[in-house]
């Protein structure tokens, strides 16, 4: 198997993964769908749709209910399966289902909800005319998508104040939805470490997109903090999908790292063991 094809293998086995913990998160966890929530008013936002009956009754409770049971099969499905014609229609469905989150949301979709609908659109493109280059521009596309989401969201924080003294990282620790209590305790009392780290984190965003033109080494090391990053975040903030999500897209980052170095042999080392990519 080409090493385009392990990434493609590897991509779709991680965003179907990611979709399908976003579908049990949606399913078990459910948020307020009743007042200033509720279908009714946020319709408002979309005057389109209030012409449409079939749209009011997919976004009310029991039809994003059926959503996204919906999104949790052609998910699975996207795993288990290798047959291209259910490929293309399984991550159709998925993209579909998450601009109907996306309108039903009440503040639009987060990073990791975009991400899959980049990544499932892509793939569908992939399984819909799987050619060589088509899977080179699919994932040249999530590689730049990548690195422009890294960069804007590095430079934003870099032009606001209370990301540069440490404030907001204290504040989202600190808030009900994301925030962890000790964490929030420990740099609370120590605003030096939170400013620390708030550097630390944009400056690796905004300057993540010179990884690709970078040696191999720097290239590995890049790829490691993101990964511990996004880890840190799941696991202090709950963000899985925000985990998986962005790990997936490390897959078509390496394919487009070893085009532009002449697909060179890439390799490091995990427990002690050499891992070629080749």
């Amino acid at each position: 198997m080409s090493i385009q094809l392990e990434i493609l293998s590897l991509t779709r086995l991680i965003c179907g993964i990611c979709s399908v913990v976003y579908a049990l998160e949606k399913l078990l966890y459910k948020k307020p769908t009743h007042d200033l929530l509720s279908w009714e008013v946020l319709q408002l936002r979309h005057p389109i749709f209030v012409k449409m009956p079939i749209f009011n009754k997919l976004c009310d409770e029991k039809g994003i209910k059926i959503i996204t049971i919906v999104f949790l099969i052609s998910s699975i499905t996207s795993i288990v399966t290798n047959i291209e014609l259910i490929l293309i229609f399984c991550y159709f469905m998925m993209a579909m289902c998450l601009l109907i989150f996306s309108a039903r949301s009440a503040y639009g979709m987060d990073g990791s909800d975009q991400v899959i609908f980049i990544i499932a659109t892509c793939l569908f493109f992939i399984y819909l005319h799987n050619t060589v280059i088509i899977r080179h521009m699919a994932f040249t596309f999530i590689t730049l998508q990548l690195l422009f989401s890294y960069f804007i969201s590095g430079y934003a924080k870099l032009t606001a104040k209370v990301w540069r003294n440490g404030e907001a990282l204290v504040g989202i620790m600190g808030n009900d939805i994301y925030g962890n209590e000790n964490v929030y305790t420990l740099l609370s009392q120590n605003i030096r470490i939170s400013q620390v780290l708030s550097w630390v984190v944009f400056g690796w965003e905004a300057l993540f997109f010179i990884c690709i033109f970078c040696n191999q080494h720097v290239f590995i090391c890049f790829i490691m903090v993101g990964f511990l990053f996004h880890l840190t975040n799941a696991i202090v903030m709950g963000l899985n999908t925000f985990f998986l999500a962005f790990v997936a897209c490390y897959f078509p980052l390496i394919h487009c790292y070893l085009l532009i170095h002449n697909d060179a042999v890439f390799s490091f080392q995990v427990l002690g063991y050499q891992v070629f990519i080749v």
